[in-house]
């Protein structure tokens, strides 16, 4: 394998960098930990929101 000419080096390198890149983006995009991360941080935002209406009406 090392005695590939340097064309062949330079297309498995550009493939190479191509194919990390798929793989991070979909990957952060599709991962369940962002999902979940997004989904409490809207139930957090919400709850700070509407809880304090409430103690506002009380006082």
């Amino acid at each position: 394998m090392c005695l590939l000419d340097f064309g062949t080096w330079v297309r498995f390198v550009v493939w190479l960098i191509m194919g990390i890149i798929t793989y991070f983006s979909y990957s952060i995009r599709h991962s369940t930990e962002n999902h979940n991360k997004l989904l409490s941080t809207s139930h957090d935002s919400f709850v700070s929101n509407y809880s304090s209406f409430g103690s506002k009406a009380r006082d």
